[in-house]
């Protein structure tokens, strides 16, 4: 195998790992600011 054959699988699970740690850590930081300002901690949940 030459190298771009494995480069090619590892940057694409490194930057699906990068948009999901980016997704998960600002709505965190987003949810608990909410938190600290006095929101409802009902507005997290879901309407399923």
């Amino acid at each position: 195998m030459q190298n771009s054959e494995v480069l090619i699988p590892i940057t694409m699970f490194l930057c699906a790992f990068g948009i999901l740690y980016v997704f998960f850590t600002t709505r965190h930081k987003e949810r608990l600011s909410l938190i600290e300002k006095g929101a409802d901690p009902s507005l997290f949940e879901s309407k399923k």
